[in-house]
């Protein structure tokens, strides 16, 4: 995204997901500034997270994520309005900064996932794009408070 990203994550140490994201947003900002020759901070305020507290809005995270780049073809999927799945599909088969290709079975531009983690969700290619065509908006926090953060 232009201005934003979305990342689902897993804590392996207290803490470690804050000190993960200030590594990489402080590591961006000092590769941003050399490479256009100024200085100063890129970043505005802290990030966002959220617990995720139910297995219904864990399984519904690769969906919001993926289908966030179509804020950039077309915002109406917020409201499960896709007119053309078959065109929104095709942008976000094609939107390179996505772990969307590695659900896909294809190499990523960015391999940082982990193929377990959304292997347990998805048997087949099919059924994560089965998945995606739900485009259902996010359900309301609650329930079994697994370990993960949006």
């Amino acid at each position: 995204m232009p201005n934003h990203f979305h990342l689902l994550l897993e804590p392996l140490n207290e803490g470690g997901i804050s000190s993960f994201l200030h590594k990489v947003c402080m590591g961006y900002t000092h590769y941003f500034n050399k490479k256009n020759d100024r200085s100063g901070v890129l970043f505005q305020g802290r990030f966002k997270s959220v617990h995720v507290e139910s297995h219904a809005q864990f399984e519904h995270l690769p969906r919001y994520i993926h289908l966030n780049a179509l804020d950039l073809y077309d915002t109406s999927w917020r409201e499960g309005e896709i007119k053309d799945w078959d065109k929104a599909f095709q942008f976000v088969d094609n939107y390179p900064w996505s772990s969307h290709h590695d659900y896909m079975g294809r190499k990523q531009d960015l391999p940082i996932i982990t193929r377990q983690s959304y292997q347990k969700l998805f048997e087949t290619q099919e059924d994560y794009v089965a998945h995606l065509r739900e485009r259902s908006i996010p359900p309301p926090p609650g329930g079994g408070g697994e370990e993960w953060w949006w």
